[in-house]
């Protein structure tokens, strides 16, 4: 597998927005977490469009599974939108739908 995820952050009126174009795996996965983490402060709203992401494995997973717990310890909200297929097969697949995606 290439190892490359490129994340885009923009800032919107009411919301971060996260986009994230690549593979969402093991050797990506620490990435995102240093990108999005920071963006989890008290109250914020943050979205992961993950339309281009092409592949997530079970690292990958977990990233996001992590990104949620520490969005929720800081009163914020994590959402994924625009999943492609893989990252929607992935979700729906272990049953965490109603967590992630929004």
């Amino acid at each position: 597998m290439d190892d490359t995820l490129t994340i885009a952050v923009t800032p919107q009126p009411d919301h971060m927005l996260i986009e994230m174009d690549g593979e969402l795996d093991a050797a990506t996965a620490p990435h995102v977490i240093v990108t999005v983490e920071p963006h989890l402060t008290a109250g914020a709203s943050v979205l992961i469009d993950a339309e281009c992401v092409t592949f997530v494995d079970s690292a990958g997973l977990r990233s996001l599974l992590t990104l949620r717990a520490r969005a929720s310890d800081n009163d914020a909200t994590l959402r994924i939108v625009n999943a492609s297929e893989a990252a929607r097969r992935l979700i729906e697949l272990v049953g965490l739908t109603d967590h992630l995606l929004g």
